[in-house]
C-alpha cells in the first residue's frame, strides 16, 4: 500500500490521458453560464438547443448533454456552477451529491482524463443507460459519450457504503484535502483493513450487514450553507430547550405541564418526553440520556424503546420511519413513534401534535409498523437472521419484507 507521505508523488505521477479537445473551453464557457443565457443562444456550428437539454457535434454525430444546475439541486450549488469562478471544492461536492441526491445506483468515480489529471465523477442509472455527472464542468452526459470524448481512465469506484466508510475514517483523523484525495483514490485498501474490525460485514447466515449503510450517514460532507431549512432557527431553539428545559427561550412559554412555541411563521404546543415517562430501573438511564446529547444518533433503536413503553401489542401505536427536510432538496432519515394524535420523538425529547410535528420537520413517511406487527417481525427475523438491535434500522424500514421473505423461504425448504 502506498504510504500517505507519498501522496504528493502520486498526484504528480498522474497525467492527463491525451490532448484536450479543441472545443473544451467553448463547451465549458457555455455550461458554466446561467440558464437564461444558455437558452437564449441561437444554434451555431457547435452547440444546439434540444428539447431536453443541448447537443454538440462530435465526429459527425450529435452528442446530447444537459447541465447539472438545471436539475433539482441546492441554491448554493446552482450559484457556484453557473459562474465562471474556479471551483475549489471539486472533491467534496461530488461526494455530497452522490450520497444525497435521488440517483439510482449512484457511484463516485475517481478518474483522470484529457482535461484533468484527476477528478471525481458521479455515475448513475437511467432508463436510457448510465449517465455521468461532471460537477466541475456542470455537465451531464451519457457515460459512453463522455468517456469517448474526454478519454477517461478510471482509477477507483465507490458506492454509497464506501463513501460512508470514508467519512468514518475522516472522523477518526485530522481532516485535510490530501487525506481525502488519497482515500478516494485507494478507498478499497482502507475499507478492506477496516472490515476486519467492522461489525457491518456478514453474519453466520450470510446476511450482508453492509447494506445497513444504505440508510445511514445523514448529513455527511455537508457545508454550513446546506442547512437552510425554513424552520432551522426554530428547530435549533427547540432542540436547545429540550436539552435544558429549565431555561425558557425567546419563543417558548410554559403552561402547566405543557409548553408553547409561538412565532410569526409557526405556533404549536408540545411536552417533554422526559416529563412523561415513569422513572424505574429500566427507564432511569434513558431519562437521563434525554436531557443530554447522548440521545442523538440512535433513533431507530430508541423508537422501539418508546413504542414498547407505550404498549407491546397495540395496533394504534406505530414505529414510523421516513425522511425529514434539511433544505430545499436534502433530507435526513429519521424514525419516531406516533399514535392517532401525537408524535413521540426520542432524539428531540418531545411529544407534539402529529400535524404540527409533520409541518415543522416536513416528514415524508417511508414505512409504518404497529408495535403488534413489529413484535411478530422481531420474533421471525431475530430468530432466523440472528440480528441484534443495532440493525433496528433494517427492521424499521424493511421489517415486513424481511419477515415475508423468511416465511416464504421456510415454505420452500
Amino acid at each position: 500500500m502506498i504510504e500517505i507521505k507519498n501522496i504528493n508523488k502520486f498526484i504528480d505521477d498522474l497525467s492527463i490521458t491525451g490532448d484536450t479537445p479543441l472545443f473544451y473551453n467553448e463547451l465549458v464557457n457555455f455550461t458554466r453560464s446561467k440558464k437564461e443565457i444558455r437558452d437564449s443562444i441561437k444554434d451555431n456550428s457547435f452547440i444546439s438547443k434540444e428539447n431536453s437539454g443541448y447537443s454538440i457535434k462530435y465526429n459527425a454525430r450529435k452528442i446530447f448533454f444537459s447541465c447539472l444546475s438545471d436539475k433539482n439541486i441546492s441554491v448554493y450549488d446552482r450559484n457556484k456552477l453557473e459562474s465562471q469562478e474556479e471551483i475549489d471544492d471539486y472533491l467534496i461536492r461530488p461526494i455530497k451529491l452522490a450520497f444525497h441526491m435521488d440517483l439510482a445506483y449512484s457511484k463516485v468515480i475517481f478518474a483522470s482524463s484529457n482535461i484533468r489529471n484527476s477528478s471525481l465523477l458521479i455515475s448513475y442509472l437511467t432508463k436510457n443507460g448510465t449517465k455521468i455527472i461532471d460537477y466541475y464542468n456542470n455537465l451531464i452526459m451519457d457515460k459512453n459519450d463522455y468517456y469517448e470524448i474526454f478519454k477517461v481512465l478510471e482509477i477507483n469506484e465507490m458506492d454509497r457504503p464506501d463513501i460512508y466508510k470514508i467519512s468514518n475514517i475522516l472522523d477518526l483523523c485530522d481532516y485535510n484535502n490530501n487525506l481525502l484525495y488519497f482515500l478516494l483514490a485507494f478507498s478499497s485498501d482502507f475499507i478492506k483493513a477496516m472490515d476486519t474490525l467492522d461489525p457491518y460485514k456478514f453474519d453466520n447466515k450470510g446476511f450482508n450487514k453492509r447494506n445497513a449503510y444504505l440508510l445511514d450517514g445523514d448529513e455527511i460532507f455537508f457545508y454550513p450553507e446546506d442547512f437552510n431549512h425554513e424552520y432551522d432557527s426554530y428547530i435549533e431553539e427547540l432542540n436547545n430547550f429540550t436539552l435544558n428545559p429549565q431555561v425558557l427561550t425567546k419563543h417558548i412559554t410554559k403552561n402547566n405541564n405543557k409548553y408553547k412555541f409561538t412565532s410569526k411563521k409557526i405556533s404549536f404546543e408540545f411536552s417533554l418526553l422526559s416529563d412523561n415517562i415513569i422513572k424505574d430501573e429500566i427507564t432511569s438511564p434513558k431519562l437521563d440520556e434525554l436531557l443530554n446529547e447522548d440521545r442523538y444518533g440512535y433513533c431507530n433503536e430508541n423508537a422501539h424503546f418508546i413504542a414498547f413503553t407505550l404498549g407491546l401489542n397495540r395496533e394504534d401505536v406505530f414505529i414510523v420511519s421516513g425522511k425529514c427536510k434539511l433544505n430545499e432538496i436534502d433530507y435526513y432519515y429519521h424514525t419516531l413513534v406516533e399514535d392517532e394524535y401525537f408524535v413521540y420523538d426520542y432524539n428531540n425529547n418531545i411529544i407534539m401534535n402529529k400535524s404540527d410535528y409533520y409541518k415543522l420537520y416536513e416528514v415524508e413517511v417511508l414505512n409504518k409498523t404497529s408495535t403488534k406487527e413489529m413484535q411478530d417481525i422481531i420474533k421471525v427475523v431475530m430468530e432466523e437472521a440472528q440480528l441484534s438491535f443495532e440493525f433496528a434500522i433494517l427492521l424499521n424500514y424493511f421489517g415486513k419484507e424481511l419477515k415475508n421473505d423468511i416465511l416464504k423461504s421456510r415454505v420452500l425448504r
